[in-house]
């Protein structure tokens, strides 16, 4: 009766999902990425399935792109790649490189290590005050 976190839009977009009104569903999934509060690992998720099911490339690396960068990690930055080909790939870095500005300084030392950024390691290094 109360839609407010992203669990409650994924609980009702998997009930639709499963009774068969697959449209109202995404229409559910896709309006509580826009309104809900906290985490949307599990709406993202379903909204990727369903995109990748249609065959809808650029909505798939779309929800992909959202959920690697919401909490941008090494871990997700390689699975993100991963999942590009070379064009989507050069298309996506840059964005991705411009979101890693907001995550935690420890995330970002080892993706510019993985990317062998040695200077933007250091700048970190010297910038943060307790480093690792």
């Amino acid at each position: 009766m109360k839609m407010e976190y992203g669990l409650d839009y994924y609980d009702l977009a998997t009930f639709y999902w499963e009774t068969g009104k697959k449209e109202k569903a995404i229409e559910i999934a896709k309006k509580g990425l826009k309104k809900a509060k906290g985490r949307m690992d599990e709406l993202r998720s379903f909204l990727a399935k369903r995109a990748k099911e249609s065959g809808n490339r650029s909505q798939y690396l779309e929800i992909q792109f959202a959920q690697a960068t919401d909490m941008l990690t090494l871990k997700d930055y390689k699975a993100f790649k991963k999942i590009c080909n070379k064009n989507e790939w050069a298309d996506y870095e840059l964005q991705l490189l411009k979101k890693l500005e907001k995550t935690w300084d420890t995330e970002r030392l080892k993706i510019h290590l993985f990317r062998k950024e040695y200077d933007q390691v250091l700048t970190i290094l010297i910038k943060t005050r307790f480093p690792n």
